[in-house]
C-alpha cells in the first residue's frame, strides 16, 4: 500500500508521527465491498514511487490508480460468511 508519513512539529503534544494511507476508486473486485480502496503500488514501480526526485504530478498519478483485479483475491471473513 502507499502512504505518506511525516513528523508534525507544531503539535501541542510536541513532535507527533503521522501517517496517511492513499486511496483511489475501487477496481471491479473491490467495488462490491467498498467505494474506495488503498493505492497498491506495483512491485515494478517501487523505485519510482520511492524516488524523492520524482515530483512530476502526471508521472505520480500513473502510479496511484486501482490495482489490477487479476492480481488480487477477495475473501469474506468467517464471521460474515457464516451468517
Amino acid at each position: 500500500m502507499s502512504g505518506r508519513s511525516s513528523k508534525a512539529r507544531n503539535s501541542p503534544e510536541g513532535e507527533v508521527l503521522t501517517f496517511a494511507v492513499l486511496t483511489t476508486e475501487p477496481n471491479t473486485l473491490m467495488a462490491d465491498i467498498h467505494n474506495r480502496m488503498p493505492v497498491i503500488v506495483k512491485p515494478e514501480d517501487y523505485g519510482r514511487w520511492l524516488d524523492p526526485g520524482l515530483s512530476d504530478v502526471a508521472e505520480l498519478q500513473k502510479l496511484v490508480g486501482p490495482y489490477p483485479e487479476c492480481f488480487m483475491e477477495a475473501f469474506l471473513p468467517l464471521e460474515i460468511a457464516s451468517i
